[in-house]
């Protein structure tokens, strides 16, 4: 993690513009980039694993339903990541 992202999740530093949000971290579970919709079977073989859930989009949408039914009042909402979080960030954009 670079010197901006400690500063941006930094509560007690006076120049953090976001000093006084809440923060919600998305764990990156699904291995889809945040943007699949897919329950996979890859189907026999050395690494079986059954039905895999490629499902990060959604995901973000339920986490978001979530945190709009929990943030109803707020007037700003900042969306943001780095690696996979950043394309997930940029393609759930909507």
């Amino acid at each position: 993690i670079s010197g901006l992202d400690f500063a941006l999740f930094d509560h007690t530093n006076p120049d953090n513009p976001f000093q006084d949000y809440n923060m919600i971290m998305f764990p990156y579970c699904t291995g889809d980039l945040f943007v699949g919709n897919n329950v996979a079977d890859p189907g026999g073989g050395l690494f079986d694993v059954g039905d895999q859930q490629f499902v990060g989009r959604m995901n973000v949408q339920l986490a978001m339903a979530r945190i709009y039914a929990t943030f109803s009042g707020a007037e700003s909402l900042v969306v943001t990541g780095t690696s996979a979080g950043g394309l997930g960030a940029a393609a759930n954009y909507d």
